[in-house]
């Protein structure tokens, strides 16, 4: 321990005589290490950590999908069937039911909106969650008949409520009704997933209270809301949990079939991130991964350089060290001192790089998500040991290197006679250094592409002047005569509004989806089951658009008083189904896959030009329009038509929404322009991300030729001389040390784009409709490369213009 002391103050004391490399040494692994730190942290948050619960290990999520993957894996389970389950599995010690919606809440100063948690009687005591003042909820409040109760979450106490004890007992309305508080629950607890922010929990058999009964009725096995949470017994695996309730479910197909699907159970472990998270981030995690370790290995390149012109440079100091009697294992001990020294000092610096780069994410994910990116012991323990392997990566050769030290050599001419075994080596790290940048530049251009074009794909209507808001009425006791009286006034009141052109309602609105489908069948083909993407719409939602009526006519307000189900199909849908002929008048039967889609048939009475449906989808897709007036949705989005700034409209939209109800609140509000760029974010990420790595690690490798030409000019002094004794020209030796740097760079050029063709199938799994590398992105790099190549190499070029023959014969 002694002497691994005393060789660390060795390394500082030669820090301290060469303090400028140092630092350069300390930033460049700072860099990549604060990469690669961020990326572990990001791992970390999506597989590793663990919700803030007693025992997490012991939790599980459970999920209900279907066998046509309509619902999908990450599917709600119904009340009926989580009863079911609790009662008759044994793998489980107790198994709880949750579901998330949007209410408001009345803190006696304003009206917030609150996600509350609506949960079965015994959550908090499955999940082990305390309370911070009065209790949490227990199995009797969730009985019927049971005063109505909630528990506040520990922020919103806080911020809402000033942190008063007296607030366990008195009354606060949650969507206009009124609660008892029972208790506030322990701080750090918010919900179980990264990004939730709960602001309040509430038994289950308190839901009909707060939104309308005739819609959100637990007691319907076709209307599941449910997620459910499970903890194991002891000894039981996931695996053998799934079997079982597949097994129970099994037997409530047959016993309570489900309009159109079989049950499907995934049993997967809790984490902070939600499985369907962890699934959609995967492709963006994989390509961070592969460009964090493009950019660690071009630091280490870069170190390992700076350390083997360092090393050189000592070789007569080393030399004179073992001729004094020290062993050579000492000088390498010594060396890797100082190397360890350095990766940690890089490591420091990397995690300061790390926290801000949390607050950078904060920008595409959203500030509560980006929070939960602790740097807690388990990335702190990675980053140690990645700052051990790189001191093995960078510090290893250029160790071995200068402890080989020829004593007759060095002690005679210093580290002339070793210059030419050792600059090929500087030159080929510098060349892998390009090459990799040159890897990093081609995918941020590739995906700097592929965003533009999402960006500027036509979407089959104009954007500009088109606004969006949603309001949301499952937050308040709206049944289907209200909910359409609300939405038809807040419609008339928003159209009479100045700058107002047209107005529209949908369940959606392009480009950004909610994922919902559709199968059918033909009474002409029975047997042919097909899909579609369905939307539910009014007249003003086409004419507010300006999607062209191709054939028919739109929906009317009167078609709401028809018993006949009524469809608009898309000109893709038109001439999927029906080729060359008129689909007017043609029937569909829809199947029931889902409880809130529409009834079994009915009839086209109008076909519609073609808009593409998500931001980031390749073109238009068949499309089925249902009468939002057939089909009552709480939840509905306006689309507007208007001039001039939009905020004058949002504020006016606002306040017809507080006089109509004070309860309600808008979801959002923005205009669609805003809001197709925000549905970009996972390729905005992909992009930005991509490309700081890529800007990066061209910094870094131009540092490496900068470092390598200015090593060449100080030990090719005597060279120069010569050539300028000879007759050379100022500007001869510029071009040739200018020229010498482009080699280098023409060099990782060509290992560069080779690496780039290989790295296509990688960027093809992230990148949607990705073909082969466009040729302008390999000539902008190149020219990039060059460019900034011969900027690296100029400095020192100049230095060697400058050099005096004279001087420099006696140089060396």
């Amino acid at each position: 321990m002694n002497a691994l002391l005393q060789e660390l103050r060795q390394a500082l004391r030669s820090f301290a005589r060469r303090p400028g490399s140092s630092l350069v040494v300390v930033a460049t692994l700072g860099l990549g290490i604060g990469a690669a730190t961020s990326v572990l942290a990001l791992i970390n948050l999506l597989d590793w950590r663990r919700p803030p619960v007693a025992r997490p290990a012991e939790l599980v999520l459970i999920h209900t999908g279907s066998i046509h993957g309509f619902i999908g894996p990450y599917g709600p389970t119904s009340y009926p069937d989580f009863l079911d389950y609790r009662e008759a599995s044994r793998s489980f010690a107790g198994l709880a039911a949750i579901t998330t919606e949007s209410l408001t809440l009345d803190t006696g100063e304003t009206t917030v909106p609150a996600a509350a948690w609506m949960v079965s009687g015994n959550a908090f005591e499955l999940l082990g969650v305390p309370a911070a003042a009065g209790r949490v909820l227990v199995p009797e409040d969730d009985r019927a008949g049971a005063p109505p109760v909630v528990v506040l979450a520990h922020d919103v106490w806080r911020r809402h409520f000033g942190g008063e004890p007296g607030v366990v007992g008195s009354i606060v309305r949650l969507a206009g009704q009124p609660f008892t508080v029972a208790g506030v629950a322990a701080a750090g607890f918010a919900g179980t997933t990264a990004g939730e922010r709960v602001a309040v929990f509430l038994p289950l058999e308190q839901r009909s209270r707060v939104l309308d009964a005739a819609t959100n009725s637990l007691a319907d096995r076709q209307r599941p809301s449910l997620a459910l949470i499970g903890r194991l017994r002891p000894g039981v695996s996931a695996g053998q949990a799934r079997a079982e309730l597949q097994a129970i479910a099994g037997r409530l197909d047959r016993e309570h079939p489900l309009a159109g699907i079989e049950r499907r159970l995934s049993v997967s472990p809790m984490t902070l991130a939600h499985p369907i998270d962890r699934r959609n981030f995967r492709p963006t995690l994989r390509l961070l991964v592969a460009a964090v370790i493009l950019l660690l290995l071009i630091s280490c390149a870069n170190v390992a350089n700076l350390l083997l012109a360092r090393a050189t440079a000592r070789q007569r100091e080393m030399a004179l060290r073992c001729s004094l009697g020290a062993p050579r294992w000492r000088l390498l001990r010594q060396l890797l001192a100082e190397s360890l020294l350095l990766a940690f000092a890089g490591g420091l610096c990397g995690l300061l790089l790390a926290a801000w780069a949390r607050d950078v994410l904060a920008l595409f994910t959203g500030p509560d998500f980006a929070r939960e990116m602790h740097l807690d012991p388990r990335v702190l323990g990675l980053t140690a040991a990645l700052c051990a392997l790189v001191t093995v990566l960078f510090g290893l050769v250029p160790a071995l290197a200068a402890a080989r030290v020829d004593l007759v050599t060095a002690l005679k001419d210093g580290v002339a006679g070793d210059r030419r075994r050792r600059l090929p080596a500087g030159q080929l790290l510098v060349v892998a250094q390009v090459a990799l940048a040159v890897v990093l530049l081609c995918a941020t251009g590739v995906l700097a592409r592929g965003l533009w074009q999402l960006r500027a794909a036509d979407l089959g209507f104009a954007t500009g002047g088109l606004l969006t808001a949603r309001v949301d009425l499952e937050q308040g006791r709206y049944d289907r005569p209200r909910g359409e009286d609300l939405f038809r006034r807040l419609k008339e009141r928003l159209a009479a509004r100045p700058g107002v052109q047209e107005v529209g309602l949908a369940l959606f609105v392009p480009p950004v989806y909610i994922d919902v489908e559709a199968r059918f069948r033909l009474p002409e083909s029975p047997e042919a089951i097909r899909s579609s993407r369905v939307n539910f719409v009014d007249r003003g939602f086409f004419e507010t658009l300006g999607i062209q009526l191709l054939q028919g006519r739109l929906f009317e307000p009167r078609d709401g008083a028809s018993e006949e189900g009524l469809v608009i199909v898309n000109r893709v849908l038109a001439e999927e189904l029906w080729p060359g002929e008129s689909p007017l008048g043609r029937r569909l039967l829809v199947e029931r896959r889902r409880p809130w889609e529409p009834g079994p048939e009915y009839r086209v009475i109008g076909v519609v030009e073609s808009i593409t449906q998500h931001a980031t989808s390749l073109g238009p897709e068949p499309v089925l329009y249902f009468a939002g007036a057939q089909r009552y949705r709480p939840s509905r989005a306006l689309v507007i038509r208007a001039g001039g700034d939009p905020q004058p409209i949002f504020d006016g939209l606002r306040r017809a929404l507080r006089e109509l109800d004070p309860s309600l609140t808008l979801v959002y509000a923005q205009t669609l322009r805003e809001q197709r760029w925000e549905s970009l974010v996972v390729q905005r990420l992909q992009a930005q991300a991509v490309g700081i790595f890529g800007l990066l690690g061209l910094l870094l490798a131009l540092l490496g030729v900068f470092a390598v030409l200015s090593y060449t000019i100080s030990r090719q002094t005597r060279e120069i001389g010569i050539r300028m004794a000879l007759g050379a020209r100022r500007g001869d030796v510029l071009r040739w040390v200018v020229g010498r740097g482009s080699l280098l760079a023409l060099g990782g050029l060509g290992a560069g784009f080779a690496g780039s063709i290989a790295a296509i199938p990688l960027l093809r799994s992230v990148i949607v409709g990705l073909g082969a590398f466009d040729p302008a992105i390999f000539a902008a790099v190149a020219l990039l490369i060059l460019a900034a190549a011969a900027v690296a190499a100029y400095l020192p070029a100049r230095r060697a213009a400058a050099v005096e023959p004279i001087r420099a014969l006696r140089h060396d």
